[in-house]
């Protein structure tokens, strides 16, 4: 059996983490928000409904020529935690 990558046991213990302290969201639903939608779809099937997960770059788009919008800097700025794609993977 492989072992799980890296990644995946980040974003469980920061999942897991998510639960352990009072939430300041008027919902009671942690906001949650993903750079791509692979990530939303890995954070949805790790946290469930305990989490509302947001993405920030919309499916389609390219992530080199995405900015973000006032209001999608407002609300990462208000969201309970972020989840960044930032593996290197290219070659020197």
């Amino acid at each position: 059996m492989r072992p799980a990558p890296k990644n995946f046991s980040a974003v469980t213990i920061i999942l897991v983490c998510l639960g352990c302290g009072e939430s300041e969201q008027v919902s009671g639903t942690p906001r949650v928000f993903v750079t791509i939608p692979q990530q939303a779809e890995l954070v949805r099937l790790v946290a469930g409904d305990v989490v509302d997960v947001h993405t920030l770059l919309p499916a389609g788009q390219s992530p080199h020529s995405f900015s973000p919008t006032a209001r999608q800097m407002t609300a990462l700025a208000e969201a309970s935690s972020i989840f960044v794609s930032a593996l290197n993977l290219r070659r020197s």
